[in-house]
C-alpha cells in the first residue's frame, strides 16, 4: 500500500512537471516570436529609411543638375545677348560711318 501511494504521488508530480515544462516552453516561444516580429519591424523601417535616403539623393542630384543646366542656359543666353548687342553696336557704327561719309 505504501508503494501504491508513492506511485500515485509520483504520477501527480509528473503531471505538474509536464504542465510547468509546457508553460516554460510557451513563454520561451512567445519571447522568441516577439523578438522576431520586432526584428522584422526594425528591418522594414531600416529598408524604408534607406529607400527614402536613396530617393532624396536622386532628387538632390537632379536639382543640382538642373541648376547647372539652368546656369549654362543663362550663360548661353547672356553670351547671345552680348553678341547681339555687339552686332547691333558694330552695325550702328557702320551706319554711322556710312551716314557721316556719304
Amino acid at each position: 500500500m505504501i508503494w501504491e501511494w508513492s506511485m500515485e504521488t509520483e504520477k501527480g508530480q509528473s503531471l505538474i512537471e509536464v504542465i510547468f515544462s509546457i508553460t516554460v516552453v510557451v513563454l520561451v516561444i512567445t519571447g522568441v516570436v516577439a523578438l522576431i516580429v520586432s526584428s522584422v519591424g526594425i528591418k522594414t523601417s531600416g529598408f524604408q529609411r534607406k529607400t527614402a535616403s536613396d530617393m532624396a539623393a536622386v532628387v538632390m542630384e537632379n536639382l543640382i543638375q538642373k541648376e547647372k543646366t539652368d546656369n549654362k542656359e543663362k550663360e548661353n543666353r547672356a553670351k547671345e545677348i552680348v553678341s547681339l548687342l555687339y552686332c547691333l553696336y558694330t552695325t550702328n557704327r557702320i551706319f554711322s560711318y556710312i551716314q557721316y561719309y556719304f
